[in-house]
């Protein structure tokens, strides 16, 4: 059993895993292993993660006063823990600390942040997501906010894409235009319909962007969504 409480403080995910089998195994909760670590100041990567795998719901304000800790993989493991305890889609701690993060400095804390996000935002946050998006913001920013953009409905997802190809050095565009093929041979659009606002906002895009897709891809795409 000593043995097993040594390991929960593995860097390792695989030996804490284990670790914290047998000390549940054992009658123990390793949750409060890792609780009074960090209550008590013990903060490394091991016991915020190790939180994020045993603990409650209750522990996510626990694990979000590490956020503004300095060190990128601290930050990351607590976003990660929130992946966990903030599963319920009804929690709406999830939103309030992802989109928090979705500036980060650190690649990694942003990919956590958007993983958190994902299926979780809508039409109401596209603003938010586009001013993230600017060509003006580091690169790890953007892609996140462009994986958010697309994950907001069919339509946001075609937008974002012409959006991004309308620039003819913009670093995202090959993704773009991998998507937007994608998105051509999915039918599921005949189905729906966009918003008027959007509607016209992607005509105006298509209509700058005939020379660079063609007038057949151009026509095609402007019938599905005036249909």
């Amino acid at each position: 059993m000593e043995t097993a409480r040594g390991r929960l403080a593995e860097n390792s995910s695989l030996v804490r895993s284990m670790a914290q089998a047998l000390v549940l195994r054992a009658g123990d909760d390793p949750a409060a292993y890792y609780r009074k670590a960090l209550q008590s100041g013990v903060v490394t990567r091991a016991t915020v993660a190790g939180l994020g795998e045993t603990g409650t719901p209750d522990d996510a304000d626990l694990l979000r006063a590490r956020l503004p800790d300095d060190r990128p993989r601290i930050r990351a493991a607590a976003v990660r823990g929130f992946r966990r305890l903030l599963a319920n889609p009804a929690d709406p701690r999830a939103v309030e600390y992802g989109r928090a993060l979705l500036d980060d400095p650190s690649p990694p804390v942003v990919r956590q942040a958007v993983e958190l996000l994902a299926g979780r935002l809508g039409p109401a946050d596209r603003q938010a997501l586009f001013d993230l998006a600017r060509t003006d913001r580091p690169l790890h920013v953007r892609r996140g906010a462009v994986v958010l953009l697309r994950q907001v409905s069919r339509w946001s997802r075609l937008d974002t894409d012409l959006w991004l190809l309308g620039t003819p050095d913009e670093p995202l565009a090959p993704d773009a235009h991998r998507d937007l093929d994608d998105w051509c041979r999915s039918t599921s659009s005949a189905f729906t319909k966009p918003p008027p606002d959007l509607a016209a906002h992607i005509t105006d895009l298509l209509d700058g962007l005939e020379s660079r897709l063609g007038a057949t891809v151009t026509t095609q795409l402007r019938r599905t969504v005036l249909a």
